[in-house]
C-alpha cells in the first residue's frame, strides 16, 4: 500500500515560535507519520534510502554540533525501529542504477538551499574534501567504523562501571568521593548526561571532589540537581511541588533538598555569627520550640524583621 501524508510545513512554522528549520521540523513529521503507521498496521520496521554519503553528512554534522561519541558514530544499518539497507551503496551508484531501471524520483527544493549547515556541507565542504582527497569517503567510512567498535566497547565498560558505583538512594542515587577522581571523568559524564548534566558541570564535580572544595555544592540540570557532601555525591530529580507540609528539626545542624533547592539548617552562637545574604535567613528560637514546617505560601502569611514595626 502506498500512504500520502501531507502538512502546511510554513504555517506550522509561521504560527510556532520553536524550531525554524523546515528540514528538521519536516523528519521528525516524516518519522512520526511513518510510526503511526507501524503501530497501525503492525508494521516491524521503518526502511529508510540512506547511503554512505549520508552518514559522512550525518558525521560531519554532529562533530560541528558537538555531539559526543555516540553522534559521530550514528546512522549505522539497524537502530531501534529503523533499517537502513542502502548505508553499503554510494550516492552515484543508486543514481546510476535508477537511471538503467529507467526510474523517476522527486527532489526535495531545500536540499539545494544551502542555508541549512547539512545541505552546505553536502554542497560545498564534501566536495572540497574529494578535490583534496578523491577516495576520503571510503577511508572516513573506515575511520568511523572503528569509532563505531570503540563506541561499543567504552559503552559496555562504562556500563560496568557504573553497576559498581552507583548506590541506589531514595529516589535517586549516590556516587562515593573515590569513584569520582580525574581518571574517572568520562564514565561519570557519560553516566550523569543521562540526567541532562554537561561536561563543563561533570568536569567542576571531579575538581570540586579533588581539592575537597566546598564553595559551589550542587549543580543543576533542567531534571536533577547534583549535591555534592564531603564523602558522595547525590542526584536526585526535582520533587513535584506539593502542599505537602516538610517538618524541619533544628536539633542538629544538616541539609537537606526540596523541591530542587538545597537547604541547610545551621545554629548560631551569637550576634557575631550574623551575616548578610539574602539566601540566609535568621530565626529566633524564643518559644523553645525546635520544630517548625516548611510549606508554600498561604494568603494571609507575613513576615515582621525583628525591630520593625508593621508588616
Amino acid at each position: 500500500p502506498f500512504h500520502v501524508h501531507t502538512v502546511d510545513l510554513k504555517g506550522m512554522l509561521t504560527s510556532q515560535s520553536g524550531s525554524s528549520n523546515i528540514q528538521e521540523e519536516a523528519r521528525k513529521i516524516r518519522y512520526d507519520f511513518f510510526r503511526a503507521l507501524v503501530a497501525e498496521h503492525r508494521y516491524h520496521k521503518i526502511a529508510t534510502a540512506h547511503h554512505q554519503q549520508d552518514k559522512v553528512e550525518t558525521f560531519l554534522t554532529n562533530m560541528m554540533r558537538g555531539t559526543g561519541l555516540a553522534g559521530l558514530v550514528a546512522l549505522q544499518p539497524e537502530s531501534g525501529d529503523l533499517v537502513r539497507p542502502l548505508l553499503f551503496a554510494t550516492k552515484s551508484e543508486i543514481l546510476a542504477y535508477a537511471t538503467t531501471m529507467k526510474l523517476t524520483w522527486s527532489e526535495d527544493r531545500s536540499n539545494a538551499d544551502t542555508h541549512y549547515l547539512r545541505n552546505k556541507l553536502r554542497h560545498q565542504v564534501i566536495p572540497a574534501l574529494a578535490a583534496i582527497q578523491p577516495n576520503f569517503q571510503k577511508r572516513w567510512l573506515e575511520n568511523m567504523e572503528q569509532l563505531k567498535m570503540a563506541h561499543d566497547w567504552l559503552d559496555e565498560c562504562h556500563k560496568q562501571w557504573a553497576r559498581s558505583v552507583i548506590r541506589s538512594f531514595e529516589n535517586g542515587f549516590r556516587l562515593a568521593a573515590a569513584d569520582l577522581s580525574s581518571k574517572n571523568l568520562y564514565p561519570l559524564y557519560l553516566l550523569l548526561a543521562k540526567y541532562g548534566f554537561n561536561l563543563v558541570q561533570t568536569t567542576e564535580i571531579v575538581e570540586s571532589f579533588t581539592v575537597r572544595q566546598y564553595s559551589n555544592r550542587n549543580w543543576k540540570s533542567k531534571t536533577h540537581l547534583a549535591v555534592q557532601e564531603r564523602t558522595y555525591l547525590e542526584i536526585n530529580p526535582y520533587a513535584e511541588k506539593s502542599t505537602v507540609l516538610y517538618p524541619l528539626q533544628f536539633a542538629e545542624d544538616r541539609q537537606f533538598t526540596l523541591h530542587g533547592m538545597l537547604f541547610e539548617i545551621k545554629s548560631i552562637k551569637s550576634e557575631d555569627d550574623f551575616v548578610t545574604n539574602s539566601n540566609v535567613v535568621f530565626l529566633p528560637n524564643t518559644t523553645g520550640d525546635k520544630n517548625l514546617v516548611l510549606r508554600n505560601r498561604k494568603p494571609g502569611d507575613y513576615i515582621q524583621p525583628e525591630g520593625m514595626k508593621g508588616t
